[in-house]
């Protein structure tokens, strides 16, 4: 798995400045830029997501189970080829961050310092855990996120100018959230649906479900309303 953290980081560096195009691979870069594309595309896309983690003090890595050999060789190059094929990555891949807990704004934030902000700026599916917060004691009826879903959504709305697919998990880590009192609920997810919205190239919502039990009707109701597709388990949206 560490040369597989090896390999994103690579993808997000340029090769090295020393190497001329023109004599690194004339031919290819002599090639429209829609047909190079679609090389890139052929030769980085990835059916599965990307499962983005990182364990306590290290790196932050991808694990790709399915990926082909010598599957970023082309991000070696050079400088030009390799920012060509690295846009293309980032955004024709899927990127799941697999790790679902309190700590999930540190992963985002180390991913997107992993890959750089160029690269974060062309992500366009990602998967993060449901954001969740807790009601206010002394205001009944009213919400706040916890901390670790503020800053989650914050850093997508900084600094993911091409995302177009959210997806939000709910699994036994966070759907606790959904005991609270219906009003609650309906006010925790105005609150998300409005910081959804303030991603501006956000399309689509999926709000995956792994318990397949315990989300109220009308909460499902709802997310349905804010126009949110609601999948359980692997189901596709």
């Amino acid at each position: 798995m560490g040369s597989i953290g090896r390999s994103i980081k690579a993808s997000a560096t340029p090769g090295h400045p020393s190497q001329s195009t023109s004599s690194a691979n004339p031919n290819f870069l002599s090639l429209p830029e829609k047909i190079r594309k679609e090389i890139f595309r052929r030769v980085l896309s990835i059916l599965h997501p990307l499962f983005i983690f990182q364990d306590p003090g290290c790196p932050v890595e991808m694990f790709a189970p399915d990926r082909p050999p010598h599957w970023l060789a082309i991000t070696y190059v050079n400088r030009e080829i390799s920012c060509e094929a690295s846009s293309v990555l980032y955004e024709i891949n899927h990127f799941h961050l697999l790790d679902m807990t309190q700590q999930q704004s540190n992963i985002l934030q180390s991913f997107f310092n992993c890959i750089g902000a160029r690269n974060v700026a062309f992500l366009s599916h990602l998967d993060i855990s449901f954001p969740v917060g807790e009601a206010m004691d002394s205001q009944p009826g009213t919400f706040r996120f916890g901390s670790d879903s503020f800053q989650s959504l914050k850093l997508l709305q900084r600094h993911c100018n091409n995302l177009s697919t959210l997806e939000v998990f709910i699994h036994n880590k966070n759907i606790g959230f959904f005991e609270n009192p219906e009003g609650v609920i309906h006010e925790a997810l105005s609150v998300i649906a409005a910081e959804f919205r303030a991603i501006s190239s956000l399309q689509n919502v999926v709000v995956r479900v792994i318990p397949h039990e315990g989300i109220p009707a009308p909460a499902k109701d709802l997310m349905r309303k804010f126009g949110w597709a609601i999948v359980f388990g692997d189901k596709d949206p």
